[in-house]
């Protein structure tokens, strides 16, 4: 079983620069690779890095890159091995963006776990794409999906989420998915070299 150490969850500069634009173009890289995804950068993003990511098809799609498992997930009825968080301030932008521009939102969830134990629980490798509409997203919001508050960030003054909403990847459309990390590394190194 493999346990990192991850940097602190709480330095959004830190997450916005890692999974920022250099990331965002690596993706449209592996999603071409798997079919017909014809994603561009938001222009947008040239004058604000946290503008929603893509436009897809005359749409708006935004990236959700996760490689934590939220380990306690069990708790609010959800396997850790497929739930992901998505924060309820870009579930009430992304409503805002659809609103004011009159646009579906679309949302792709990158999975690709690095950190298989925390404490006593464990889970197995997962590397994966998924999607799903903000439609749906709010449909099991309505639903009642459960939500996590998030308690190092009740006076965060940094623009972290002071919550998330946890919902099951499996609801979701799989675009692509490897159970076996050997896999998915060898894939990734022939795709470097290419």
């Amino acid at each position: 079983m493999r346990h990192i150490k991850t940097h602190n969850t709480e330095d959004k500069k830190y997450w916005v620069e890692k999974y920022g634009l250099k990331h965002e173009l690596r993706f449209i890289e592996i999603i071409k690779s798997l079919g017909d995804y014809d994603l561009k950068i938001n222009p947008e993003k040239t004058e604000d890095p946290t503008s929603i990511d893509y436009i897809w098809n005359g749409q708006l799609a935004d990236l959700k890159t996760q490689t934590t498992p939220f380990f306690t997930s069990a708790r609010y009825g959800i396997d850790a091995q497929y739930a992901v968080t998505f924060n309820r301030n870009d579930y009430e932008r992304y409503l805002e963006y659809e609103k004011r521009l009159q646009k579906p939102v679309q949302i792709f969830f990158w999975i690709d776990w690095q950190q298989l134990t925390w404490n006593d629980k464990s889970i197995n490798y997962l590397f994966g794409i998924y999607h799903g509409s903000l439609r749906r997203i709010k449909k099991m919001v309505l639903d009642g999906a459960p939500e996590h508050a998030y308690l190092r960030r009740k006076n965060d003054i940094k623009g972290n989420a002071k919550s998330s909403f946890i919902l099951d990847i499996r609801n979701f459309n799989m675009i692509y998915q490897k159970r076996k990390q050997q896999e998915v590394e060898k894939e990734k190194r022939v795709s470097i070299s290419l």
